[in-house]
């Protein structure tokens, strides 16, 4: 069955039941999703509201998924528009079309069941960012499923929207050594590290990214900015 296909089918029969007592509990437990009848309205939410209204309780939900698998299949079909999205957006033969989501469903759980707690803002944005992020490193390296935990994987040649973004790439290695006094000395946030290595080296499209993570292109693309001055005035 189609990867896609399979995770609604699966869905539709874990919120009929499976979900209803860990959700209760959940309820309890964090205050954010106590507004919350059930799982599907908190899907709900999260699919229509704007991103920063969303950042509580996505937040607390990510808390409980680094323990609770439930929660943490609820934090995946939250953010599987956005996977859809930038799966619909890459150039590859149907042939590989499992291959890629073996690819973004495999960094997702990994993201979900790992992020960090201190990160309560632009929480999707954020989450989202390191899925297509790792995704698009493994595609660049050509990751083999061998190579993968929970999926496969094969090469792509992603099609660029604006040249100068990915125009003469340097090492990854060498970028990231290069981001890292900066991230220690506080000139540069996490995020903002990660969606320059991203938009710039793993050939991630800004624009592509932005509506993938639910942020205006022109607000991602000034944020880049102001990243990238910080990070200039801090190298030089």
């Amino acid at each position: 069955m189609d990867p896609v296909m399979q995770l609604e089918a699966e869905w539709l029969s874990l919120r009929r039941g499976p979900l209803r007592g860990p959700f209760a509990v959940w309820r309890r437990d964090a205050p954010e999703l106590a507004p919350f009848a059930d799982v599907e309205a908190l899907l709900a939410f999260l699919h229509a509201e704007r991103p920063e209204r969303t950042d509580a309780p996505l937040a607390a939900l990510l808390a409980l998924a680094a323990a609770d698998g439930g929660a943490a299949r609820v934090c995946l079909q939250a953010i599987l528009p956005a996977l859809k999205a930038h799966a619909r957006r890459l150039r590859r033969s149907a042939e590989l079309h499992d291959e890629l989501w073996a690819l973004l469903l495999a960094h997702a759980w990994e993201a979900i069941c790992s992020y960090p707690r201190s990160r309560r803002s632009r929480v999707a944005a954020n989450l989202t960012l390191q899925v297509l992020h790792e995704t698009s490193r493994a595609l660049r390296r050509g990751a083999s499923p061998l190579g993968l935990t929970r999926g496969g994987g094969a090469a792509l040649a992603v099609s660029l929207e604006e040249a100068r973004e990915l125009a003469a790439p340097p090492p990854r290695a060498g970028a990231e050594s290069l981001l890292a006094g900066p991230l220690r000395s506080g000139a540069l946030r996490a995020e903002e590290a990660e969606l320059i290595l991203a938009t710039r080296l793993d050939g991630v499209r800004l624009r592509e990214l932005a509506q993938a993570s639910g942020v205006g292109y022109e607000l991602l693309r000034k944020r880049r900015q102001r990243a990238e001055a910080r990070l200039r005035a801090a190298l030089d």
